[in-house]
């Protein structure tokens, strides 16, 4: 617009304040993983990799690491890990319950901080394998007319009481007897095997089964017995069942709400 001064036409000025920018900040999270999503109860999981690490836009922006776990089934509750600021993680602690992980990275460029955060990764937890406990242990006398044997009479059937028991579908329990001579190494007893050990095999695999018989034991005492041949040596043969879960696709250890 002009104004017209007695037939003047005066110039238009105008002028410029000096700039401002608002420039954004950003910050890619990138991603991690771990390569066993499924762990047995009381275990620490592996250690968590970075296949990608994070990564900034601004030229000259400082990055921090820090991992956060959880076992809220919502994922809206987290707990951070002290000192878990790399970009990798050993967590290193036994688990118990499924639980999720993840690490968010903090960006810091000209006095702005943003965050980003990876993919939670679950790490799921069996359900905790019941030991099932055996009664009291014996104590038996050799035969007095031949005393690298004893008599089946004077033992009593080794019996698991409340082992772990099958799910269901999808579910996997496996019974496996053991036995030690000095109750630090153990093998399985298995037919035809342990030759070295009781000088001679067993009679039958020890599997899928809670008990083991007096007759077995019997066998068992007197074989160990004619291994060390001096009737002055004492000897115990020792017993545990060992119960293995393959899977627990029914009744996982399933984060908890809340």
């Amino acid at each position: 617009m002009t104004e017209s001064f007695g037939g003047a036409i005066l110039p238009v000025c105008q002028t410029f304040s000096d700039i401002h920018s608002v420039e954004v900040s950003s910050v890619i999270a990138g991603k991690v993983s771990n390569t066993n999503f499924v762990i047995c109860n009381n275990t620490a999981p592996t250690a968590f990799s970075s296949l990608r690490n994070a990564n900034a836009i601004n030229i000259g922006a400082t990055l921090v690491y820090q991992w956060y776990r959880t076992t809220d089934a919502n994922r809206t509750v987290w707990a951070v890990i002290p000192g878990a600021n790399l970009a990798t993680l050993n967590f290193g602690t036994a688990l118990t319950q499924s639980t999720s992980f993840k690490r968010r990275v903090t960006s810091t460029y000209s006095a702005t901080t943003c965050f980003s955060e990876t993919d939670p990764v679950t790490i799921s937890v069996l359900d905790q394998i019941n030991t099932g406990f055996i009664l009291a242990n014996q104590s038996i006398c050799r035969e007095a007319g031949a005393p690298l044997t004893v008599d089946v009479a004077d033992l009593v059937n080794i019996v698991a009481n409340s082992p772990e028991t099958d799910d269901g579908i999808g579910d996997g329990i496996a019974y496996h007897w053991q036995f030690s001579s000095d109750n630090l190494n153990w093998d399985d007893i298995t037919a035809g095997s342990r030759a070295d050990l009781l000088n001679g095999g067993f009679a039958a695999t020890l599997s899928q089964t809670t008990v083991i018989t007096a007759a077995q034991i019997d066998t068992d005492i007197e074989r160990r017995l004619q291994t060390l041949i001096d009737p002055d040596i004492p000897t115990i043969v020792y017993y545990r069942l060992r119960t293995t879960r393959f899977n627990d696709a029914n009744n996982n250890n399933v984060l908890d709400v809340g």
